[in-house]
């Protein structure tokens, strides 16, 4: 008997007649709107609107929205993933490291990821969920490998790698809230204030 190929999870069969360019489109545009907006006020309409096709081609591509959203967020975060290493690789001191990358994400308009996640989640396969999740850590796991490497030369305590890298990405969620931003003239300054209030809790005693 012939073995089926299996597929990633969440996406639908292929058909000959699919065009990447369109698929890309569409999953690039949702990945805009759900990160912007959040689970339940993206539809498919809204989508398809947005990439000038109809309903039915998005359909066409990935079936429902949870599987368009599972898609959407798991490209989102394997491209932070790619720019965080980047960044991180940069012959800078660490400090500016870690601006570049808060500035990076502060930059960006974006739903609070735990809040769309519990939106999203009454809606998502364990499979899906699964999936995102481990995406997500593994940027933790890039993060950590960067606060070991720190802490070995002196630029932080021995903490826990994964910890801090959890603590970071918490005081990122802060560009979520509008007060804060507010209170600094941009983006970059508000990093720099993140990352010092990170790192003076954080530095060798």
């Amino acid at each position: 008997m012939e073995r089926k190929l299996k597929r990633t999870p969440g996406r639908p069969p292929k058909s000959t007649g699919a065009d990447p360019q369109t698929e890309s489109r569409l999953l690039q545009t949702a990945a805009g709107l759900f990160m912007e907006r959040g689970y339940e006020q993206v539809s498919l309409e809204l989508i398809a609107e947005a990439c000038q096709v109809t309903k039915a081609t998005v359909y066409y591509y990935f079936t429902n929205k949870s599987r368009l959203f599972t898609e959407a967020v798991v490209y989102v975060l394997r491209n932070a993933k790619e720019v965080t290493l980047r960044l991180l690789e940069e012959p800078v001191p660490f400090r500016d490291r870690l601006v570049r990358i808060a500035t990076g994400h502060l930059s960006v308009n974006r739903a609070d990821f735990p809040t769309m996640m519990k939106e999203a989640g009454a809606h998502l396969s364990a499979e899906q969920l699964e999936q995102i999740r481990s995406t997500e850590q593994a940027i933790h796991s890039v993060m950590a490998d960067a606060f070991r490497a720190a802490a070995s030369g002196g630029e932080l305590r021995a903490l826990s790698p994964i910890f801090l890298s959890h603590a970071f990405s918490a005081l990122l969620m802060l560009g979520n809230r509008k007060p804060v931003m507010d209170a600094y003239g941009s983006p970059e300054e508000a990093a720099r204030h993140i990352v010092s209030l990170f790192m003076d809790g954080a530095a060798q005693e």
